[in-house]
């Protein structure tokens, strides 16, 4: 695709890479000229909460603060700054009428860029002018004017902020002097000289009874739990556990034994006389049987006495249910106690006088005001001596200065920008047209379109003729499969492509002598006015004649006559062109966007070779000429990927060009 529009976006950077220098080169050129400042900012301490009579004076006592960075700099760009500076470049450098313009307060505005970090206390101002003298001119005037500006502005701030002051402590002294005509007359009324430390005495003692009663409650209920854990294990131990046993053997054992021992003797001494099965033997087995199963259900052992004591954990237990009641009732007691001592503190508490709280308030506000009168005393003070408002000092770090070279216009960055916007709309301008168009590429994407089942694919076009008396390229020779195949003749084939240019003619050309060269006589019908077989006939035919191209290939020219003819509701091959027919019949039709021709004749042939220009035919157009062909009936379809180009059908270009053969479907 990009090498499709290759030279459209070549185009579109060169126009806009001259669009740029042209700008460029006949742009004014600016001059730039810089000053730098120190600005001695001082550390600003953190917002803290303040009361409302703080927030109220707020600006008052700030009055000598040091202004913000973006303060300095609003004030450096002001419009009183600009026009003083304006002024005295005029008067300076005697600037003509005419030219004043560009040093007015409008025009400098536009021209005066101030860089300031706010990490930084360096502000550099540069300005751009028509010319270098002028640009340092204005900059070194620019800074003397703000600090005219801001040294008178500073005494008048002083003394404003001054009076402001004084009236601020006036109205704070009368307000300290009626908080201590309250005090004076609280005391009198109450009886009572020192509030606070009686309330913090007694509010402390309160707290100390209210934790002792919290700490005796939950003491109890320790206390009350420990009595339940042990009430329910309690019941769970015997009170009596076993101390001693003795035990005597069996004598029923010994007999046993003693009988089974002498069965087996007997049973041993009986197996001598006789066999295993004899009766007495029998017998004797079951006996001893009988005798074991006996002797291992006895008890070896037999218990004769035994003796039982008190469980001590019984008895420690009892004793701990005893001593945890006993201390349940002595926290019973010790909670009362301090309940009642917590009440009591509390009611004395209570029955202080409202006075208090006035008390407190009253002390608070006085010391609020005495802690505000204090710092505007020191303001005042300050501000009195050094006779200054708000204002920063400042100092002239680089003097002002210009560039002997022009900042703007600059050709080179500028014709890069412009190469760049002319590459970005021509690529959108493509990209458009590619939407747009939808070409085709590929022979997977006309396969991916082709949707009538007839339709097959050959090998790429892109050889050119190769002249009358060489074979044509082997993917010529393919396209006579159907031809070769069927047993019609004279068998009818229809060559066209979409657009022009498609490389039919020469498919056309080169269809002819492949099947000439196997032994079968052709008649090429050119429809085209622009055919290759013009140029390559030994003779040109006129209208509606017959001339030779080579031995077996003739053409008849058909470019002013219809090739079909109508008898009723049937079409046939107009008489014309039947009467010259041999064993092919090749019709060599104008492109499809011109004539509808294929779409008559389709009807009465019985193939039709569609060439498809790639990169070029759209796939609208292609989907509309298929819908016409199938509409038509056509008998066979075949679909041809041409890379033929414009100059594809010159004689002078008799070359092979290797192709891939073929391509994976």
């Amino acid at each position: 695709m990009i090498r499709s529009y290759f030279w459209k976006i070549v185009l579109g950077v060169i126009i806009g890479t001259g669009l740029a220098l042209g700008i460029s080169l006949i742009a004014p050129k600016k001059y730039e000229g810089f000053v730098q400042i120190l600005i001695d900012q001082k550390q600003q301490t953190p917002g803290v909460a303040m009361s409302a009579a703080e927030k109220s004076t707020m600006d008052v006592t700030d009055f000598y603060r040091p202004r913000s960075l973006t303060t300095q700099v609003q004030q450096l760009t002001g419009f009183d700054v600009l026009k003083e500076a304006g002024e005295k470049v005029k008067t300076e450098l005697n600037v003509p009428t005419n030219d004043q313009d560009e040093l007015s307060p409008i025009s400098t505005r536009e021209n005066v860029f101030v860089d300031a970090e706010l990490g930084s206390d360096i502000v550099t101002v540069r300005v751009r002018m028509s010319s270098a003298e002028k640009a340092s001119t204005f900059a070194r005037e620019m800074y003397l004017a703000y600090v005219r500006n801001n040294n008178i502005n500073s005494l008048s701030f002083a003394n404003q902020a001054l009076g402001q002051i004084k009236e601020a402590m006036d109205g704070l002294k009368t307000q300290m002097d009626e908080i201590d005509k309250k005090l004076q007359e609280t005391r009198v009324n109450s009886g009572i000289t020192d509030p606070g430390t009686q309330l913090a005495s007694d509010y402390g003692a309160m707290l100390r009874a209210k934790e002792a009663r919290d700490t005796a409650a939950v003491e109890l209920e320790t206390l009350k739990g420990r009595l339940v854990q042990l009430e329910a294990e309690f019941p769970k131990l015997s009170r009596d556990i076993k101390s001693s046993e003795a035990t005597m053997l069996n004598q029923n054992v010994l007999s046993l034994e003693a009988n089974l021992a002498a069965s087996r003797s007997e049973r041993a001494g009986l197996v001598e006389r006789y066999y295993e099965d004899h009766e007495q033997v029998k017998r004797l087995d079951a006996t001893i049987k009988r005798l074991d199963v006996e002797l291992k259900a006895t008890k070896e052992r037999l218990k004769t006495s035994e003796t039982t004591s008190i469980n001590p954990n019984y008895q420690s237990m009892q004793a701990d249910i005893a001593q945890t009641k006993a201390a349940v009732t002595a926290s019973e007691r010790k909670l009362a106690e301090a309940d009642v001592n917590y009440q009591a503190s509390a009611e004395k508490l209570k029955a202080y006088p409202e006075v208090s709280k006035e008390f407190s308030d009253l002390a608070r506000q006085a010391a609020s005001l005495e802690r505000l009168y204090s710092q505007y005393s020191e303001q005042y003070r300050a501000l009195e001596l050094s006779k200054r408002g708000r204002v920063t000092p400042t100092t002239l770090i680089t003097n002002a200065t210009a560039l002997p070279d022009p900042v703007s216009p600059k050709p080179l960055q500028n014709s890069v920008i412009g190469g760049l916007v002319g590459l970005l709309i021509a690529g959108l301008i493509c990209a458009r047209r590619e939407a747009t168009r939808m070409p085709i590429r590929s022979l997977a994407q006309l396969n991916a379109l082709s949707s009538i089942t007839a339709y097959r694919t050959v090998p790429k076009l892109g050889v050119p003729f190769r002249g009358l008396n060489k074979a044509p390229h082997e993917s010529y020779e393919t396209m006579v499969l159907n031809c070769l195949r069927s047993e019609s003749r004279p068998y009818r084939v229809a060559i066209f492509g979409i657009i022009r240019d498609s490389g039919a003619s020469t498919a056309a050309m080169n269809y002819a002598l492949s099947v000439q060269r196997r032994g079968l006589k052709s008649l090429i019908v050119m429809a085209d006015p622009r055919s290759i077989v013009r140029r390559v006939s030994k003779q040109v035919p006129g209208a509606g004649q017959v001339g030779e191209v080579t031995d077996g290939v003739r053409v008849l020219n058909a470019t002013e006559m219809n090739l079909v003819e109508a008898h009723g509701t049937h079409l046939d091959i107009a008489g014309a062109v039947k009467e010259h027919e041999a064993d092919v019949t090749i019709f060599d039709l104008d492109f499809t966007l011109r004539s509808a021709d294929y779409a008559i004749l389709s009807q009465v042939i019985d193939e039709a070779i569609l060439l498809v220009r790639a990169d070029r035919v759209r796939s609208v157009d292609f989907a509309t000429v298929q819908q016409a062909l199938k509409d038509a009936g056509c008998k066979q379809v075949t679909v041809i990927l041409s890379f033929a180009s414009s100059d594809a059908t010159t004689l002078d270009r008799i070359e092979v060009v290797e192709e891939n053969k073929a391509l994976p479907e």
